[in-house]
């Protein structure tokens, strides 16, 4: 890396793009037009090198290796540095969209600590009879299981779900016990609150991710503030049209059961039954039964006999020549 002047001067020429003349210098500008910022070629093709040597090092990282390099680190307050460390957020919302809690994601990525604190959390507030949903509901019940509050979870009846979207690449015995549209008392949920939350909050961040961590904070406080005064106004409205769809929904698919049950008057109709008896039957077949695994075992040997048999046929024979010592 080469170590500019604070004061290198960059000449740019008439009619000539600002990151025209940059690279001219060797400098790329962080911006398409008017960059006020600027990143050598040595230092970008330091980071390349390092993440093609070592891809789990990220731009965090590299970034605190930089102002320790440069002698930044010294001489910023700490808080300031601190911004680095961070990956993310994980956070939880009501059906509504109000925000629950919001935990800040430290050198790590979505790890399965973040749910269960979260977890945990809603149950000291919210107590009992929660469903809480999650990508990754089915790796998560495990950990949930195993972990230190799986006996107040269990007590509590939390109920872990997977959400509507997420849900379908799951496999297909999970979305018969998890997915919201076969669980009772899940109405027209989706689970998929927290999308929405980060489609919103990721306006954010041209605003944090060259702030210090106090200001990293203070602006995402101020936006999930500003965020659940929204939806609490709008609330009344929400649950209006929810009440209206659902009126809906129940009104054109009765007068469609209906229609059916009249051309099919000996069929039964019991949709509750039929998930269950899907997920009875794919319990039963989900292992080979041992009989059929070893006809199918004892053919797949037969086949490979039969294979041998027609290689050593055709193959040219062997002629054994034994010389007697006299005739050698």
């Amino acid at each position: 890396m080469v170590d500019l002047d604070p004061m290198f001067e960059v000449i740019q020429q008439d009619n000539e793009l600002a990151n025209i003349s940059l690279i001219r210098n060797g400098l790329l500008g962080c911006t398409p037009t008017s960059p006020e910022l600027a990143t050598t070629f040595q230092c970008l093709e330091l980071y390349h090198q390092l993440r093609w040597h070592q891809s789990s090092f990220g731009i965090q990282a590299y970034a605190k290796v930089l102002c320790v390099l440069h002698g930044a680190a010294s001489v910023v307050d700490e808080d300031t540095v601190k911004v680095f460390e961070q990956t993310g957020i994980f956070l939880s919302a009501c059906r509504h969209g109000i925000i629950f809690t919001c935990v800040e994601m430290l050198h790590s990525r979505e790890l399965t600590k973040y749910p269960l604190a979260t977890i945990n959390k809603l149950i000291d507030v919210h107590g009992s009879n929660q469903a809480i949903r999650s990508d990754i509901r089915c790796s998560l019940s495990a950990t949930l299981a195993a972990s230190s509050i799986a006996q107040m979870a269990w007590a509590v009846n939390v109920q872990l779900v997977m959400n509507a979207f997420h849900g379908h690449a799951h496999n297909h015995m999970c979305q018969l016990q998890h997915h919201p549209l076969y669980l009772p008392g899940t109405g027209l949920e989706d689970f998929e609150t927290c999308e929405h939350v980060f489609s919103s909050s990721n306006a954010t961040a041209v605003l944090i991710r060259h702030a210090s961590h106090i200001h990293y904070v203070q602006y995402l406080e101020l936006h999930f503030s500003q965020w659940d005064a929204d939806k609490y106004a709008e609330l009344s409205c929400f649950l209006l049209n929810n009440y209206r769809q659902a009126l809906r929904l129940i009104s054109t698919n009765m007068a469609e059961l209906d229609a059916y049950r009249a051309l099919h008057p000996n069929d039964s109709l019991d949709f509750e039954s039929w998930a269950a008896k899907e997920l009875a039957y794919l319990k039963v077949v989900e292992s080979e039964p041992k009989q059929d695994a070893l006809r199918v075992m004892y053919v797949e040997e037969l086949d490979k006999l039969a294979r041998l048999k027609n290689a050593l046929q055709s193959s040219p024979p062997i002629i054994n020549c034994h010389l007697r010592q006299d005739q050698a």
